[in-house]
């Protein structure tokens, strides 16, 4: 019983490393993306506000594009403070760390013990679900800053072993 449980918790702990690391990875990327471009649109935009020259048709011209530019500025900026790209990337980036962490207590536990207690797994376990908790956490405390009200954390009853 207390192999399937290790092999359960390795398994467990391993596939959820995989997940945080990919999402991770997505948010860092269009978090730099929407960073970059935005500070690529506002530069160019200035530039073809302050090239100056006789020709009339060009200056109307470059005023549009920096017009669409700027726009184009504040929409990528307007969506990274809407949905707070950089705390919910670094907020998967701490939860991956941890769980990296947890995992190689656990692997240390395994190599250093013959075996290991049930007891051992339950700390384990209970670690892994407060650290994958937090992210469930990050959630209710956006939609209660939504909502105007207390974040609701419902727990569920658990049974000891």
């Amino acid at each position: 019983m207390t192999e399937q449980l290790v092999d359960y918790l390795e398994k467990l702990v391993t596939e959820t490393i995989l997940e945080h690391r990919k999402r991770k990875d997505v948010l860092r990327r269009a978090s730099w993306a929407l960073h970059i471009g935005s500070l690529l649109v506002g530069a160019c935009a200035t530039v073809l506000l302050g090239i100056k020259t006789g020709n009339n048709g060009y200056m109307v011209w470059s005023r549009n594009i920096a017009l669409i530019l700027g726009g184009a500025g504040t929409v990528m900026t307007a969506l990274l403070s809407f949905w707070n790209l950089d705390t919910y990337w670094l907020q998967r980036k701490v939860i991956l760390n941890q769980l990296i962490s947890l995992n190689r207590q656990f692997q240390y536990l395994r190599v250093a013990q013959s075996s290991i207690s049930e007891a051992q797994l339950r700390v384990i376990f209970d670690e892994y679900e407060r650290i994958t908790g937090r992210h469930t956490e990050y959630w209710e405390t956006a939609l209660s800053q939504i909502q105007g009200g207390p974040a609701v954390t419902t727990i569920l009853p658990r049974s000891d072993i």
